[in-house]
């Protein structure tokens, strides 16, 4: 396990060089000047020239490259021409708005999705059974930017139930930051103010961005209990007896996990990425947000360090969703 664990994390080397090559060499050939644009139309032909060279963004781009390369590696993603900052400062002030956001998301499609999938199961070819197959393909079918447009039309506008714009309520104080997670940081003070402001304000997009994973999960959990209740020793276990409530959870849905855990792992890569759309339609302080704003002003570092951030983060996760499978199917040894 611990080879295999240090193996995965030296791929991990370059798998991010490759990935900065790619994205680098993108930002730098994409038409516009970033300099002019963060100086703005008045800006004299000099003044933009002597940015440049203060930056040195004269030098060659394989220079400029292995150099952006070499600050990586030191814990330096450069800095935000738009901003004024350093970008792994305005990383971290936006990143775990994003991961809270994307693991709430998570949490919802994966227990609304084991649980459709597993009453569709259950009750193959009954009324749940046809209610969920069709509610599945449409979550399947519709685009992050169209439901939260929906989402937005009837629990904001015509309802007013949801907020957006803020992580937590204007006139409530965020809690002690500890991770960076309202909720979590909320739960560990013991801010219960806090914690219900922040679920409220992270519902809405967090719905927006579960429903396709949600649909997804609930479609696979469906397909795999089918085939394990078919299986010799579920009618073993309902021949001695067994109610099938404990059939299903105990006999058949842990078996069925494998591959439930492997596209839970995909979507969550998936919502760290389709973020951005949510983040801009609910205007959720996120990275996406923020690297979505870079690329408005041409500002090449933050696109970058997002990148860098966002690789790194779904290596991990794929990381730990092939480690669970030893301790989820005990058949499953890594070599």
């Amino acid at each position: 396990m611990i080879f295999y664990i240090l193996r995965r994390v030296f791929w991990v080397i370059p798998m991010l060089l490759g990935m900065t090559l790619i994205v680098f060499t993108l930002s730098h050939i994409v038409p516009g000047d970033p300099v002019a644009t963060a100086l703005g139309p008045l800006a004299t032909k000099a003044a933009v020239e002597r940015l440049k060279e203060a930056w040195r963004l004269n030098d060659p781009l394989p220079i400029q490259y292995l150099r952006y390369v070499k600050q990586m590696a030191k814990g330096d993603l450069g800095f935000s021409v738009y901003t004024r900052r350093p970008v792994m400062s305005d990383i971290r002030k936006y990143f775990m708005a994003t991961f809270e956001l994307s693991t709430v998301s998570l949490l919802i499609a994966m227990v609304g999705g084991i649980v459709l999938g597993a009453i569709s199961a259950a009750r193959k070819n009954g009324i749940l059974d046809f209610m969920v197959r069709p509610l599945s393909l449409f979550g399947m079918s519709m685009p992050v930017f169209w439901v939260g447009l929906l989402i937005l039309l009837l629990f904001y506008y015509r309802l007013g139930l949801i907020p957006i714009g803020r992580r937590i309520g204007l006139f409530i104080d965020p809690p002690t930051r500890i991770t960076g997670m309202y909720i979590v940081d909320s739960l560990l003070t013991g801010n219960w103010t806090a914690l219900g402001s922040a679920i409220h304000h992270v519902i809405g997009p967090a719905l927006c961005l579960a429903l396709c994973p949600l649909a997804i999960i609930a479609r696979q959990t469906r397909s795999n209990l089918l085939e394990v209740l078919d299986e010799d020793y579920i009618g073993t276990a309902r021949a001695k007896g067994v109610s099938e409530v404990i059939v299903v959870l105990k006999h058949a849905l842990r078996n069925a996990l494998l591959p439930i855990v492997t596209i839970t792992g995909i979507q969550y890569g998936y919502l760290l990425g389709s973020s951005v759309m949510a983040e801009v339609i609910f205007s959720w302080p996120g990275i996406g947000r923020y690297a979505l704003t870079a690329i408005r002003h041409l500002d090449f570092q933050p696109v970058l360090g997002f990148s860098v951030v966002m690789a790194l983060v779904y290596m991990l996760v794929n990381l730990i969703v092939d480690v669970s499978y030893v301790y989820i199917n005990p058949k499953v040894r890594f070599s």
